[in-house]
């Protein structure tokens, strides 16, 4: 069956194997005897077709010098078998895993079968009770018989056996020796020995040799056994022989197991790599979703933000109507009644030391505490309907007056009258002698200014107020200025040549619809420079002392020069000129504010919301004097929500001018108001629909100088007519209440509601087309879509952060990668002997790679598993941390391309490792391996 002829072998020049002829018989037991260093073993290592040699050798008619690499490979696996004198078994590995190895290498058949064999194998070999074993736990004999049966796992024709019994004791010998001669009944057994007496006891052949030589080959007759080998028979692949993945991932977990620390230390370091690439993109997607989200807050994605390109550093131009304008004005509005006259200036012109005496033959005494101011906010006459003493007038002179005094101005005026303290005495008195007289007396030191104007008390009323009565809506123009003989201006924002000058306002009278006037007015575009003022308390402070805003019926008229803020008219063009505008938002300073650099949108001031009056006016009167640290760290109620543009991220609530209408109606004033059903929720309103809330507007806030903010609040009552189906705590009125609510109710000055920006909510997609459109009707506005830039931004800076982690990450990765590689080479090391050995089973040098293959990928995808959980944790507490310091709902961020790059970076680690290892495997002399 083999042939070996003039077969020689020499290492250094030396022959160690010289000149063999031999020819060996189908079966049987042959030993190969002699000294050490005689050759025997490279003899037999010869026959295994592992070392390149001179002459030929041919099994079953394959001549090793003729066939490839690959017909050797196939040779020793189907048709050697080997046994070793240190057993070369996998000592981490179970028995029955060392024999399936060599049964899986040739076998086809099913896994029951193939463990069918191993059960036969090991009944055979004496250890079927030790089939789950470690084999580093066995003893030497048995440890032999493992090996044994493996060499016998494939049914080798050959069995080359290398000093099977050397390491064994003289009762293990025996077993082993047996064990090979019953194998020899059927196969050829080839043992190198250096025991001549066990050979002659058990061989059929001995052959001697000495330097390389045979010197002696004596034949024995011993007695056969029939009986065949009690072995299933398997089917044999004809196939290359491929090494099991279930093997595989065995071997590499134990030599894993076996060194924790390394890797511990391979897996963090190389993870750490990964972890870099994978923050790389998924911190860049953390950062870039928290802040839109955060942006998203506070300006919806359709709005696009109208500002004006340059830069306002002047004040507007402000001067009063003249009369023919607002007689034009009343004449075509039914519901003026009148027209009246304020000065702006008057206060500062005429201190309170100006007062109404009494005058009785020359000798003047002054009455009450009336003062310049006291002309300047007089009470018109027709609409007071009280009682009147002495009788009840419907007109009066321009000298003429009728005055509300309290009692205690009765019994002075009465006792320098020389009458009773008693209203009936001075209503006797006034109707006897048809009035009082009296006399104004205005001065002014500053410009040596001093006049006195009489005038005659018709009538008095009692009252707690000092208040002075005329029919004349006009009356306080012919007192400055036809009596008092003062000059006038219309320029309200600018300072006159001369001190005296008066600044002359006329103002509308309005008997109803006086929010329907402004709101025509305010979004009128042949009126864009026309404004009004409410003249409620900020004026008339002692008038109007208990009249809220929305019920002051005066109207400042004036005209104004605009310097470089927007009109209302632009946002009504827009509407008018696009289809996809759905609503507007109208920014002020010191209402509903639009700030289009940082994004911001919301109340100008905080404001606060609440169901139950008390609670909202208490917290009111805290907020209206408090330290500005305190104001920014006070806890609100739970049933208080805030409203402010830095608070739209913190659930404050806001304005929505577009909304969808749950149940209710439409408000028809800025008393009724819609409330989304979150607001509900969250003020735990569960009837909303004609419910009272209640909100605190702080008109002014000064910071003063000692850290305090002082502020005065305006509370108003809003009556909820309908419920909105909204996500957010949200208002809503018609797109004029960011202005004019504001004017209305809470008595901010039409002068600080100037429109600095607008928000346009648009169709989703028709940015660019309204853009376009505006551009080219106002080339003097910047148009921006704010949530879009910003994106724009967050991802360019996210950009830059991407690269610098992958920068860091790639060094990181090179540096994951030499460690990898180390212990990749160390690997290779350590399972030389494991690569020798599947070498000799019959594995070819290509398939052998796969231990370092499956290593390396073992060891990456621990490393990869371990930061993809990193990634994961790092994600989650960068989303929490992002999100809490953004204040905005946790949303957990993770882009799952991260996993991807991972999984490609840490492949591609694994590759490079292998591949460059790969070499340093080929190179290793299987025999060589198994020293």
């Amino acid at each position: 069956m083999i042939e070996m002829k003039n077969v020689s072998k020499k290492y250094d020049n030396r022959y160690v194997v010289k000149n063999i002829k031999l020819t060996f018989p189908r079966c049987g037991l042959v030993s190969i005897n002699g000294p050490s260093g005689c050759g025997k073993s490279t003899l037999l290592n010869l026959l295994s077709s592992l070392l390149p040699f001179e002459g030929e050798i041919i099994f079953d008619g394959l001549s090793y010098k003729k066939a490839d690499k690959n017909e050797l490979d196939n040779l020793r696996n189907k048709k050697i078998g080997f046994v070793f004198q240190d057993y070369k078994l996998f000592e981490f590995e179970t028995v029955k895993n060392n024999i399936l190895l060599s049964i899986d290498l040739s076998s086809t058949d099913s896994l029951p079968k193939k463990e069918k064999r191993v059960l036969d194998l090991l009944n055979l070999v004496g250890l079927r009770e030790k089939e789950n074993e470690l084999v580093s736990n066995l003893s030497g004999g048995e440890k032999q018989r493992v090996a044994i049966a493996r060499a016998i796992a494939n049914s080798p024709k050959v069995l080359l056996a290398d000093e099977p019994t050397g390491n064994l004791d003289s009762e293990n010998t025996k077993t082993v020796m047996e064990l090979l001669a019953k194998i020899a009944d059927s196969s050829l057994v080839i043992m190198v020995s250096h025991d001549l007496e066990i050979s002659k006891q058990y061989s059929d052949e001995i052959i001697k040799m000495s330097d390389g030589k045979i010197i002696s080959h004596k034949y024995y007759s011993k007695n056969k056994h029939s009986e065949k080998l009690p072995l299933l028979r398997l089917k044999y692949n004809e196939r290359k022989t491929v090494l099991p993945l279930k093997f595989l991932f065995h071997h590499t977990y134990n030599s894993i197991k076996r060194r924790k620390w390394r890797t511990l230390l391979i897996t963090m370091s190389t993870s750490l790599g990964l972890i870099g690439i994978g923050l790389a993109s998924t911190l860049k997607e953390i950062i870039s979703t928290n802040l839109i989200k955060s942006y998203s807050s506070i300006i919806d994605s359709d709005k696009l933000i109208i500002s004006n390109k340059t830069i306002k550093n002047e004040r507007d131009v402000i001067s009063s109507l003249s009369y023919e304008e607002v007689m034009e004005i009343k004449n075509e509005n039914e519901n003026i009644t009148d027209i009246g006259v304020y000065y702006w200036n008057l206060n500062s012109m005429f201190p309170t030391e100006n007062y109404l005496l009494l005058d009785i033959g020359g000798n003047k005494r002054t009455v009450g505490s009336f003062n310049a101011a006291s002309v300047n906010e007089f009470a018109l006459l027709p609409t007071y309907k009280g009682t009147i003493y002495p009788n009840k007038i419907d007109d009066l002179n321009d000298n003429e007056v009728v005055l509300s005094i309290p009692m205690l101005v009765i019994n002075d005026l009465c006792y320098q009258l020389q009458i009773s303290r008693t209203i009936e005495s001075l209503s006797n008195y006034i109707e006897n002698f048809g009035g009082v007289d009296l006399c104004f007396n205005f001065s002014n030191i500053n410009w040596n200014y001093s006049v006195t104007i009489p005038l005659r008390l018709k009538g008095f009323i009692l009252s707690s107020k000092s208040l002075i009565y005329h029919s004349n809506t006009l009356w306080n123009e012919y007192i400055f200025e036809t009596a008092a003989s003062l000059s006038t201006t219309t320029y309200i924002s600018s300072t006159s040549p001369h001190p005296w000058d008066l600044k002359k306002v006329y103002y509308f009278v309005f008997s109803s619809n006086r929010d329907e006037f402004l709101r025509r007015h305010r979004f009128n575009m042949e009126d864009e420079n026309l404004d009004f003022e409410i003249l409620d308390k900020k004026y008339y402070p002692n008038l109007f002392s208990n009249v809220d805003t929305h019920q002051c019926n005066r109207l400042g008229a004036f005209k104004r020069k605009h310097k470089d803020n927007l009109s209302s008219y632009i946002g009504e063009y827009c509407k008018k000129a696009s289809k996809s505008v759905k609503k507007i938002i109208y920014g002020s300073s010191e209402g509903y504010s639009i700030y289009d650099q940082s994004l911001m949108m919301g109340f100008a001031k905080s404001t606060y919301l609440g169901c139950d009056y008390e609670s909202v006016s208490e917290l009111s009167e805290e907020m209206s004097y408090i330290k500005y640290e305190d104001s920014v760290n006070l806890s609100i109620p739970n049933q208080i929500i805030e409203g402010h543009f830095s608070k739209s991220q913190l659930n404050g609530f806001i304005f929505e001018p577009n909304y969808q209408l749950i149940t209710g109606r439409e408000p028809i004033n800025y008393q009724e108001i819609l409330v989304s059903d979150t607001v509900c929720h969250r003020l735990n309103i569960s009837n909303p629909i004609n419910k009272t809330i209640y909100l605190s507007f702080p008109v002014k806030e000064n910071l003063l100088p000692n850290g305090y903010i002082s502020r005065e609040f305006q509370l108003v009552e809003l009556k909820i007519v309908g419920l909105t189906n909204s996500g957010k705590l949200s208002l809503s009125h018609d797109e004029s209440w960011t202005l004019l609510f504001f004017q209305s109710m809470l008595g901010v000055s039409t002068f600080d509601l100037k429109i600095d920006n607008l928000a346009l909510e648009v169709v989703e997609g028709s940015e660019e087309e309204v853009i376009d459109k505006i551009n080219r009707a106002f080339p003097f506005l910047n148009v921006t879509a704010p949530l879009r830039e910003a994106k724009n931004s967050i991802n360019r800076i996210c950009g830059y952060i991407e690269t610098i982690m992958l920068i860091v990450s790639i060094t990181s990765v090179i540096i994951a990668s030499l460690i990898l590689f180390l212990c990749n080479y160390l690997h290779v090391l350590e399972i030389k002997k494991d690569v020798g050995l599947v070498r000799c089973l019959g594995v070819n040098e290509k398939e052998s790679r796969k231990f370092i293959y499956f290593h390396s990928f073992f060891m990456t995808s621990l490393s990869l598993i371990s930061s993809i959980i990193e990634l994961l944790l790092v994600s989650l507490v960068l989303s929490k941390v992002l999100a809490k310091s953004l204040y905005i709902n946790s949303t957990f961020v993770f882009n799952p391309l991260s996993l991807l790059y991972m999984f490609l970076t840490s492949l591609g680690i694994s590759l490079i490792s292998s591949i460059l290892l790969s070499r340093k495997t080929k190179k290793l002399d299987p025999l060589e391996c198994l020293k």
